[in-house]
Protein backbone atom coordinates (compact mmCIF):
# COMPACT_ATOMS: atom_id res chain seq x y z
CA UNK A 1 0.00 0.00 0.00
CA UNK A 2 2.93 2.13 0.76
CA UNK A 3 4.11 1.47 -2.82
CA UNK A 4 0.90 2.74 -4.73
CA UNK A 5 0.84 5.65 -2.17
CA UNK A 6 4.14 6.73 -2.88
CA UNK A 7 3.91 5.90 -6.72
CA UNK A 8 0.87 8.47 -7.14
CA UNK A 9 2.97 11.09 -5.21
CA UNK A 10 5.73 10.45 -7.14
CA UNK A 11 3.55 10.95 -10.65
CA UNK A 12 2.28 14.05 -9.53
CA UNK A 13 6.11 15.12 -8.90
CA UNK A 14 6.89 14.07 -11.92
CA UNK A 15 4.23 15.93 -14.00
CA UNK A 16 5.11 19.74 -12.07
CA UNK A 17 7.09 21.92 -13.99
CA UNK A 18 9.46 23.00 -11.39
CA UNK A 19 12.03 21.19 -9.94
CA UNK A 20 10.45 19.40 -6.36
CA UNK A 21 11.44 17.41 -2.93
CA UNK A 22 9.68 14.64 -1.84
CA UNK A 23 9.89 13.05 1.65
CA UNK A 24 9.64 9.24 2.22
CA UNK A 25 9.84 8.48 5.57
CA UNK A 26 11.93 5.79 7.29
CA UNK A 27 8.90 3.90 8.08
CA UNK A 28 8.58 4.11 4.57
CA UNK A 29 11.90 2.93 3.76
CA UNK A 30 11.73 -0.07 6.11
CA UNK A 31 8.30 -1.30 4.78
CA UNK A 32 10.28 -1.32 1.44
CA UNK A 33 13.16 -3.24 3.33
CA UNK A 34 11.12 -5.84 4.65
CA UNK A 35 9.24 -6.51 1.29
CA UNK A 36 11.82 -6.77 -1.10
CA UNK A 37 14.99 -7.62 1.05
CA UNK A 38 16.21 -10.95 -0.08
CA UNK A 39 15.34 -13.43 2.90
CA UNK A 40 18.55 -15.54 2.30
CA UNK A 41 21.92 -14.33 1.10
CA UNK A 42 24.18 -16.96 0.21
CA UNK A 43 22.79 -19.58 2.73
CA UNK A 44 22.47 -16.78 5.35
CA UNK A 45 18.77 -15.92 6.48
CA UNK A 46 18.38 -12.30 7.09
CA UNK A 47 16.27 -11.05 9.84
CA UNK A 48 14.70 -8.48 11.25
CA UNK A 49 16.27 -5.97 8.73
CA UNK A 50 16.18 -2.23 9.71
CA UNK A 51 17.47 1.10 8.35
CA UNK A 52 17.52 4.09 10.39
CA UNK A 53 18.90 7.30 8.45
CA UNK A 54 20.95 10.06 9.48
CA UNK A 55 22.33 13.10 8.13
CA UNK A 56 23.83 11.94 5.07
CA UNK A 57 24.02 8.15 5.69
CA UNK A 58 22.02 5.21 6.77
CA UNK A 59 22.72 2.49 8.69
CA UNK A 60 21.79 -0.90 8.40
CA UNK A 61 21.17 -3.44 10.76
CA UNK A 62 20.08 -7.42 10.82
CA UNK A 63 20.09 -10.70 12.19
CA UNK A 64 22.31 -13.07 10.71
CA UNK A 65 21.27 -16.98 10.61
CA UNK A 66 23.84 -19.08 8.98
CA UNK A 67 23.17 -22.68 8.43
CA UNK A 68 26.58 -23.54 9.66
CA UNK A 69 26.57 -21.76 12.94
CA UNK A 70 24.34 -22.76 15.60
CA UNK A 71 23.63 -18.84 17.03
CA UNK A 72 22.64 -15.96 15.51
CA UNK A 73 24.48 -13.18 14.73
CA UNK A 74 23.47 -9.17 15.07
CA UNK A 75 25.11 -6.80 12.54
CA UNK A 76 24.71 -2.94 11.72
CA UNK A 77 26.39 -1.41 8.58
CA UNK A 78 26.54 2.37 8.02
CA UNK A 79 26.50 3.48 4.66
CA UNK A 80 26.22 6.73 2.72
CA UNK A 81 23.21 5.93 0.05
CA UNK A 82 24.11 7.62 -3.32
CA UNK A 83 21.63 8.12 -6.78
CA UNK A 84 22.68 6.95 -9.88
CA UNK A 85 20.05 8.75 -12.42
CA UNK A 86 21.29 6.86 -15.29
CA UNK A 87 20.41 3.77 -13.90
CA UNK A 88 17.58 5.13 -11.78
CA UNK A 89 19.15 3.62 -8.82
CA UNK A 90 20.27 4.10 -5.27
CA UNK A 91 23.56 2.53 -4.50
CA UNK A 92 25.03 2.12 -0.75
CA UNK A 93 28.41 3.13 -0.67
CA UNK A 94 31.01 3.58 1.40
CA UNK A 95 30.06 0.57 3.46
CA UNK A 96 31.65 -0.09 6.95
CA UNK A 97 30.74 -2.35 9.77
CA UNK A 98 29.62 -0.24 12.89
CA UNK A 99 28.67 -3.56 15.07
CA UNK A 100 28.91 -7.01 14.97
CA UNK A 101 28.04 -9.49 17.73
CA UNK A 102 28.91 -13.50 17.64
CA UNK A 103 27.69 -14.96 20.47
CA UNK A 104 30.43 -16.91 22.02
CA UNK A 105 33.32 -14.60 20.54
CA UNK A 106 35.98 -13.08 22.73
CA UNK A 107 36.83 -9.49 21.50
CA UNK A 108 40.15 -10.12 19.70
CA UNK A 109 37.34 -12.78 17.43
CA UNK A 110 35.10 -10.10 17.01
CA UNK A 111 37.59 -7.45 16.20
CA UNK A 112 39.53 -9.41 14.02
CA UNK A 113 36.03 -10.47 12.22
CA UNK A 114 35.46 -7.05 11.72
CA UNK A 115 38.37 -6.26 9.98
CA UNK A 116 37.92 -8.82 7.36
CA UNK A 117 34.52 -8.02 7.10
CA UNK A 118 35.24 -3.93 6.57
CA UNK A 119 38.89 -5.09 4.45
CA UNK A 120 37.59 -7.68 1.89
CA UNK A 121 33.87 -8.55 1.97
CA UNK A 122 32.12 -4.83 1.89
CA UNK A 123 34.76 -3.44 -0.36
CA UNK A 124 33.40 -5.98 -2.70
CA UNK A 125 29.92 -4.75 -2.49
CA UNK A 126 30.87 -1.06 -3.19
CA UNK A 127 28.12 0.42 -5.16
CA UNK A 128 25.61 -2.35 -4.86
CA UNK A 129 22.36 -1.58 -5.87
CA UNK A 130 19.75 -1.40 -3.10
CA UNK A 131 17.21 0.41 -4.68
CA UNK A 132 16.02 -0.19 -8.12
CA UNK A 133 12.96 2.72 -9.39
CA UNK A 134 11.13 2.58 -12.67
CA UNK A 135 13.24 4.43 -15.62
CA UNK A 136 9.67 6.25 -16.44
CA UNK A 137 9.82 7.78 -12.44
CA UNK A 138 13.72 7.21 -11.81
CA UNK A 139 15.49 8.83 -14.60
CA UNK A 140 13.29 12.06 -13.45
CA UNK A 141 15.15 11.94 -9.99
CA UNK A 142 18.25 14.05 -9.94
CA UNK A 143 19.74 13.17 -5.98
CA UNK A 144 18.33 11.69 -2.89
CA UNK A 145 19.52 12.34 0.26
CA UNK A 146 19.67 10.63 3.73
CA UNK A 147 18.37 13.06 6.24
CA UNK A 148 17.30 12.64 9.79
CA UNK A 149 14.67 10.11 9.99
CA UNK A 150 13.61 11.01 6.24
CA UNK A 151 15.00 10.44 2.57
CA UNK A 152 15.08 14.00 0.86
CA UNK A 153 14.20 12.28 -3.34
CA UNK A 154 14.85 15.77 -5.75
CA UNK A 155 12.99 16.44 -8.96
Amino acid sequence: MHLRILGSVLMTVILMPAAHALEVSESAVNTYVSMKLPKSVAGVQLLSPKVTLLEGQANFCAIARPKLFPKDIEFCSALTPQWRQETASLLGTSMSLSSLNIPGAQEKQLAAAKTLVNNTILPALEGITIYQADNFIGRRVSSVKAKHGKLDVEF
